[in-house]
């Protein structure tokens, strides 16, 4: 599958241009072999570098040719990038990041590449991501609507590097550049002192993380066709919200293997499904760390500014990886996963909001006498609905939210489903709880309609698990829906408090008669 990369450069030989190039040449960009031998960059990938001039900067032509000069730890732009085909784009604007966001919409740029630098002071840790304060990496990754890979100078930094020997040095140091800018001393501390590098060819290990299994499998597919190489390693995580999990661990469900069975494909080697216990901050950097992740993947759900500002001092998941995760991080708008075309023919298609796999049955289709428990799911599977694993429609009943739900954000890559996906995990939800009004025992409003209508016979027998209403006509299960069954319960309300109220009234009528009739007695 072709790509369209955009690294944004803002200075060459910036620590951050260092440790985002060095990342994306060893682990991101597809690489093969050219006639001598040599790793070249594949004709997949259609590399840019972007470099942004502010509008109307007056050292503009004199500071041209030296945003991709070299440093002492990276070679010039021009050495580095021999082997790597790429088109320089220059922009200016106003704004780095607006104008950015216009360059990547523009271009239909798949994946935008930016390093970021460390924070130094407490201003942008008060600040939310996207606002006031904060870095140009943190605003593009909250407005750009194509995913952001954030590479951070310490994320770079593991124990899977080493420092360059003494060998491979001089392969990256122009020689026309050494000699004129380095003297003996310098380039023997270099020798001994230079950028760090993978100290092998190892297995890539890439974290998807989220916290739903239709979000996951939009992940994943979207993973599979833009991001993961034939050889990674998949970690699974799977990650509820706090009430959510405090729910789950009450009632002692986890996720079981559903998770693999719903994502796991011939194209992609999953070799780890966990479910956090903890905080899905602190305990997916955790996770990270024990498992010397080299990537983390997660999603997220762009919110107004008005939900910022509210939120203050909440920061979503993805934000908190930026800065805290040890491994970098690709950021996926859930904008981005309702694109068509991103799902992949190796992996299973999604089903549509409403809509159920081959051979799957619906929770309102199913027959009358088939238990939540035992009905049969997709390839003769016997799938158990509880709060940790799928129902029938193959989405978590309980985890229906975003990495944005602290901060309030929407929980599903599209919204033009968003009521009728609530509609079925809330029906899934009630399954999986007990329903007080289940079909086989009308409510007692429901029960006097039916007698008023029949008479002193009998209530007519219920079909396919539907119920009676008012006006004695029997609903079909389609029709008996959430908002149906709210409907009778405000109605059932109504008929108690007007029963209630003709009491008092009669109440007050007798107590009336009653002091009328001491009063005439004691005249």
């Amino acid at each position: 599958m072709e790509r369209k990369i955009a690294l944004c450069v803002s200075q060459w030989s910036a620590d951050s241009t260092l440790y985002a190039w060095s990342y994306a040449k060893q682990y991101f960009l597809r690489k093969q072999r050219d006639a001598t031998g040599a790793e070249v960059l594949s004709s997949l990938d259609k590399l840019y570098i972007v470099h942004v001039w502010k509008e109307g900067k007056k050292e503009k032509e004199k500071d041209k040719d030296k945003w991709c000069a070299g440093g002492p730890l990276l070679p010039s732009m021009r050495v580095a990038l021999a082997k790597f085909p790429h088109h320089i784009v220059e922009l200016e604007g106003q704004s780095v990041h607006s104008t950015l966001l216009d360059f990547a919409a523009r271009e239909g740029i798949d994946i935008m590449v930016l390093g970021s630098k460390e924070s130094k002071g407490t201003v942008q840790k008060l600040v939310q991501p996207g606002g006031m304060g904060a870095s140009t990496s943190d605003t593009v990754k909250s407005k750009c609507k194509c995913p952001c890979l954030i590479i951070r100078p310490a994320s770079a930094r593991n124990e899977k590097m080493r420092i360059k020997s003494n060998a491979n040095l001089g392969a990256l140091l122009d020689a026309e550049a050494r000699s004129r800018h380095m003297d003996g001393a310098l380039a023997a501390r270099l020798k001994a002192t230079s950028m760090v590098v993978p100290a092998g060819d190892e297995v890539r290990k890439v974290c998807l993380a989220f916290e739903s299994v239709e979000v996951g499998q939009h992940m994943l597919a979207w993973a599979t066709k833009y991001c993961l190489f034939p050889d990674d390693e998949v970690y699974i995580v799977h990650c509820l919200s706090k009430s959510l999990m405090k729910l789950a661990n009450k009632r002692g469900n986890e996720v079981g293997p559903e998770v693999v069975e719903e994502v796991e494909g011939d194209a992609v080697n999953v070799v780890s499904n966990t479910q956090l216990k903890e905080d899905p901050k602190s305990g997916l950097c955790d996770f990270l760390e024990e498992n010397s992740i080299d990537l983390v993947i997660v999603g997220y759900a762009t919110t107004s500014r008005l939900r910022k500002t509210l939120n203050l001092g909440q920061v979503s998941l993805s934000s908190h990886l930026l800065h805290h995760a040890p491994c970098p991080t690709l950021v996926i708008p859930f904008k981005s996963l309702s694109s068509e075309g991103s799902v992949p023919e190796a992996l299973p298609p999604v089903a549509a909001p409403g809509e159920h796999a081959v051979g799957e049955t619906s929770p309102r289709d199913a027959a009358p006498d088939a238990s939540p428990a035992g009905r049969p799911g997709s390839a003769g599977i016997t799938r158990r609905t509880s709060i940790g694993s799928p129902g029938a429609s193959g989405s978590y009943p309980l985890a229906i939210i975003s990495d944005e739900e602290e901060a309030g954000g929407a929980g599903r890559p599209g919204r033009a489903h968003s009521l009728r996906n609530a509609l079925q995990s809330w029906r899934s939800i009630r399954t999986a709880l007990g329903d007080r009004h289940s079909s086989d025992k009308p409510s007692a409003f429901a029960a006097a309609a039916g007698a008023a209508v029949d008479g002193d016979d009998e209530p007519a027998p219920y079909q396919n698990g539907g119920r009676r209403s008012s006006r004695g006509l029997t609903l079909s299960p389609e029709q008996d829906s959430a908002a149906a069954q709210y409907k009778r319960r405000i109605e059932e309300q109504e008929q108690e408090i007007a029963a209630l109220r003709a009491k008092v009234l009669h109440l007050e009528l007798a107590l009336k008669k009653a002091q009328t009739g001491e009063d005439g007695s004691g005249a």
